[in-house]
């Protein structure tokens, strides 16, 4: 049994001095989870874009009919 610990910490320490931790371990795991909230990303990106283009629409909207109150209020 306690040949197996040994064993077992060895290879542990191996592992980490050598840095295939990186790239056994955590680089799998990090892929993963990117592959499954990579669709989100996209519409979260999506979405704040409508976002924008719809409030500088609003924006536009409002400046222009600002613009044709004070036009229309000159001429009085």
């Amino acid at each position: 049994m306690f040949y197996i610990m040994e064993k077992l910490r060895e290879t542990c320490l191996e592992l980490l001095k050598t840095h295939n931790i990186q790239k056994n371990i955590i680089q799998p795991i990090i892929c993963s989870i990117y592959n499954e909230i990579y669709l989100y990303i996209w519409f979260f990106f999506i979405y704040h874009l409508l976002f924008v283009v719809m409030i500088l629409v609003i924006l536009y909207l409002v400046l222009r009919m600002s613009h044709k109150i004070n036009i229309s209020n000159s001429f009085y």
